[in-house]
């Protein structure tokens, strides 16, 4: 009885951990699909976040945030000229994260560089565009 019980146990554990390995495949290759959106990119607009602005980029990246939510995960913070430590605070995290841009006030036309002109925003809605 006791080697029906442990054999069932056994067979219990084969077919979870095969469903979990199919699973975790499947969000693999949807998350790392080749397609890029061009038409999303995530841009943090901050002023004198010192204190917060660690914790944020920290937080986006430690929970795949980009990842789940575009197929970029580049991260663009605009920092509108800090009076205290924030944009080197992001400089250092610049260095930390490859797909983190930082960029000054004077920068702030680069935030619209890779987006295509006259390409529909939405499949659903040809008359929208970018702009």
């Amino acid at each position: 009885m006791l080697n029906n019980i442990f054999e069932g146990l056994i067979y219990i554990f084969a077919v979870y951990g095969a469903v979990t390995i199919i699973f975790n495949f499947i969000n693999f290759v949807i998350r790392y699909r080749s397609v890029e959106n061009k038409g999303v990119k995530l841009v943090l607009i901050v002023k004198n976040q010192e204190k917060t602005i660690e914790g944020i980029i920290r937080n986006i990246y430690s929970k795949d945030t980009t990842g789940r939510m575009m197929c970029s995960e580049r991260v663009t913070v605009l920092d509108m000229n800090s009076a205290d430590q924030t944009l080197e605070i992001l400089k250092k995290l610049e260095q930390d994260y490859e797909h983190l841009d930082v960029l000054t006030e004077n920068e702030r036309d680069k935030i619209f560089e890779g987006f295509v002109q006259d390409e529909p925003v939405s499949s659903k809605d040809n008359k929208l565009k970018t702009v």
